[in-house]
């Protein structure tokens, strides 16, 4: 297998990994309902940076005076602790579905970034990719039903600002991986975006441990989707342009929803499966052309 064929395998993985995200939060808020999403990521990130601290500690790997601090500390602060909050807060202000919507112009944030940064060519090609796949993720989000989005333009704003740090989550990844170990980047990131959030998750604190169901899914989820698929997408972006792989992340939402007709019954309408047709397009467009 081919160093682009890896990182596009790799990418895919991710994907599908992400795309599990639904189930365990759908579970987790289902067993404490005193849990919000943002609690969850929360845990998410600080059991999974502790997972690999214990990991790393055991196989003697930790060397933080080799540790580019400046870089993490952008990322924890840009791609974790301001992303997922405005995110949450443009869910309450749009809708689910909108606010999805508006994140989902995080490839065209990267393919710019990533063009003057690291001189990625933005090709007709990579760019009606873009476009491919934002239609594709807006018609499985649902924009196609005006009557259930909401719009407003603080909400918007925090839509688009959600779409630019995850971006930046892309960006230092890329970065990142350049000068240290996956697990190092994935380590330190999600500690100190842990950290970052710690004051917005004070009152949770103690409730997992009063819940031994609640902790094993929370540790799942840290163990499954959070450090199996960001294992594999930034291991892929040794292999391939960070454009490219934040393009092709783009089948997450295709995956979810296929997730969700399987082991929830959830139905897919035809613009959802149209968007997902979409969606499969411009990943192809891309590959095709790279290949």
């Amino acid at each position: 297998m081919n160093r682009e064929l890896l990182g596009f395998a790799l990418v895919v993985t991710a994907a599908l990994l992400w795309a599990t995200l639904g189930l365990f939060y759908k579970t987790i808020l289902a067993l404490e309902p005193n849990f919000t999403p943002l609690n969850i990521v929360f845990f998410r990130i600080a059991f999974t940076s502790l997972i690999i601290f214990l990991a790393q500690a055991f196989r003697g790997k930790l060397s933080p005076k080799r540790v580019d601090w400046a870089l993490f500390l952008g990322y924890a602060l840009l791609g974790i602790a301001i992303f997922y909050p405005v995110y949450a807060y443009a869910i309450d202000a749009i809708g689910v579905g909108m606010a999805a919507i508006l994140m989902y112009t995080a490839p065209a944030w990267v393919a710019i970034f990533s063009h003057f940064l690291f001189g990625e060519k933005l090709t007709a090609f990579k760019i009606a990719a873009i476009a491919l796949t934002f239609t594709g993720s807006a018609l499985v989000a649902g924009i196609y039903k005006p009557g259930t989005l909401r719009l407003n333009l603080y909400g918007v704003l925090l839509g688009l600002g959600a779409g630019l740090t995850y971006s930046f989550y892309n960006i230092f990844n890329k970065l990142a991986v350049q000068r240290h170990s996956v697990l190092d980047t994935l380590m330190y990131s999600m500690g100190l975006g842990a950290i970052f959030l710690l004051p917005l998750n004070v009152k949770a604190i103690v409730l997992p441990f009063r819940n031994l169901k609640l902790l094993l899914w929370l540790l799942a989820l840290s163990i499954i989707p959070s450090l199996g698929g960001g294992f594999c997408y930034i291991t892929a972006l040794r292999f391939i342009p960070v454009s490219v792989a934040s393009i092709t992340a783009n089948l997450e939402p295709l995956a979810a929803a296929a997730f969700g007709a399987l082991l929830f019954g959830e139905r897919m309408e035809w613009p959802q499966i149209l968007g997902a047709s979409l969606i499969i397009s411009g990943v192809v467009v891309l590959q095709v052309k790279r290949g």
